[in-house]
C-alpha cells in the first residue's frame, strides 16, 4: 500500500472504532437509565431471582405492599404465589433460598 491509501485506511478504522465505541457507550448508559427509571416509577422491586433451568426463572417481586412469586418462561409469566407479609430486601439477592423457605413455612 502506498502512503496516502494507508493513511486513509488508518483514519477510516479510527473513525469506525470511535463510532462503534460511542454506540456501545450510549446503549449502556440508556439501558442503565431506563432500568432505574422503570423500577422507580413502577413501584416494584425485584427482591430475588433464581434460575431453575436454562430459560426458566422464579422471581420474588414486591409490589403494592405484596410479595409476588412469579415464574418466568419464554413467552409467559405466571403468578405462583402471593403474600402480604413484608420481606426485607437483602443484598446481594443471592439469598433466594432463605426467603423462599420463609415464605413456604409461614
Amino acid at each position: 500500500m502506498s502512503g496516502p491509501i494507508l493513511s486513509h485506511a488508518i483514519q477510516f478504522l479510527g473513525v469506525t472504532f470511535a463510532l462503534v465505541a460511542g454506540i456501545i457507550l450510549i446503549a449502556f448508559i440508556t439501558k442503565k437509565m431506563n432500568l432505574q427509571k422503570f423500577a422507580g416509577k413502577r413501584g416494584f422491586t425485584v427482591v430475588a431471582s433464581q434460575s431453575i433451568g436454562t430459560r426458566e426463572k422464579i422471581i420474588l417481586v414486591q409490589f403494592a405492599g405484596k410479595n409476588l412469586l412469579v415464574g418466568v418462561v419464554p413467552g409467559a409469566i405466571s403468578l405462583l404465589g402471593e403474600t402480604e407479609n413484608p420481606i426485607a430486601i437483602q443484598k446481594p439477592a443471592g439469598r433466594f433460598q432463605s426467603i423462599l423457605q420463609k415464605e413456604q413455612a409461614g
